[in-house]
């Protein structure tokens, strides 16, 4: 079994956070823990859209600026879709037998991350859906799965495997290249979201939180989200 899908390794506690794996085994002495703590899952519509149309602001203003983290995305997308056979092929056998669903509300969120991913393609999220409960079927999951293609699924989804399903992928010829793709996506994730948070610093620095109410530069101690 690929060490990434081994959930007695997994650093943060699931059985296939692969980012995170990633991060802290290769990248350790350039992110902080803060990083991998750093939640951006948005349930408030206010502010998801506020968040949405900043980063459409922002990719539209300085798009020049952002051609690697548009490149990065690109290259995201088309491995998702690479994979996206493997998954579905190996999703239509385990899941309709799955008594306990994994696809549930708490998850079916998008993270900051997801959000500038999209942004850098040009894509908005879906429509938000508010309310029920956290263990409710995500209300993005059909009889036929879920009705988002997957290069526009939350992280969440596209990184999380049960362990059904990992055994049944295992034994399959492929499995040895889609593990390899999936790798790829993940570091490839990983770069996009460092060009973006370089691109972010100076809107830090030049952050005064005495005198203003209005940044982007995501310190701990400022939560506003207009970068302009």
């Amino acid at each position: 079994m690929c060490p990434l899908l081994k959930k007695q390794i997994s650093p943060l506690g699931y059985n296939t956070n692969i980012i995170a794996y990633i991060i802290r085994k290769n990248y350790s002495m350039h992110m902080t823990a803060d990083y991998l703590s750093e939640s951006y899952n948005f349930r408030d519509p206010l502010i998801y859209e506020q968040v949405v149309l900043s980063l459409e602001k922002i990719f539209s203003v300085h798009h020049q600026e952002l051609t690697k983290i548009t490149w990065f995305a690109q290259k995201i997308q088309e491995g998702f879709q690479r994979i996206d056979t493997f998954i579905r092929q190996a999703n239509q056998n385990v899941c309709p037998l799955c008594k306990d669903v994994c696809c549930i509300r708490k998850h079916g969120h998008y993270t900051y991350e997801d959000l500038v991913y999209l942004s850098a393609l040009g894509l908005r999220a879906p429509h938000l859906i508010v309310g029920g409960n956290d263990r409710d079927p995500c209300p993005y999951l059909l009889e036929t799965g879920c009705s988002i293609e997957r290069s526009r699924r939350p992280s969440h989804c596209n990184w999380y495997f049960c362990d059904s399903l990992l055994d049944y992928i295992e034994p399959q010829s492929t499995y040895r290249e889609f593990d390899d793709s999936l790798r790829d996506v993940a570091e490839l994730w990983i770069g996009m979201v460092e060009e973006f948070r370089k691109f972010s610093a100076p809107l830090s620095v030049q952050c005064n939180h005495a005198k203003t109410d209005r940044c982007h530069c995501r310190q701990a101690e400022c939560r506003q989200i207009d970068p302009f």
